[in-house]
């Protein structure tokens, strides 16, 4: 094994094992690997990002009559978080982003600045 090499060697299982225990499985793509999330075009990114949270949206509002004003901005986070490990950090920081405008203009009240 070199210093280099993050992996360990399991004897046991003969499966490639990272340094917090985690096996490698074949055919499964992670963040690290090759040009993964570089090898996804970047509509692709961006529309999976907004189908995302568009889905979150309409959770959100279907739910309105049971959660009102609670919770606005649970499922969009959720959302970024999807389209971050799809897309990448930007993706998902746009993803953020245009979830939190959206909940704050759809589901928060008005300021009380708008209402004198």
């Amino acid at each position: 094994m070199n210093a280099h090499d993050s992996w360990c060697e399991n004897p046991i299982a003969k499966a490639k094992v990272d340094c917090f225990g985690l096996t490698r499985m074949k055919g499964l793509k992670f963040p690290g690997d090759g040009n993964w999330p570089g090898s996804v075009p970047v509509w692709k990114r961006y529309s999976a990002a907004s189908a995302c949270v568009l889905i979150a949206f309409l959770i959100r509002f279907l739910l309105t009559p049971v959660l009102g004003e609670e919770l606005p901005f649970m499922l969009f986070i959720a959302a970024s978080l999807i389209a971050a490990w799809y897309g990448g950090a930007v993706t998902g920081i746009a993803a953020l982003a245009f979830g939190l405008f959206l909940a704050d203009y759809i589901f928060l009240p008005t300021s009380i600045l708008d209402k004198h």
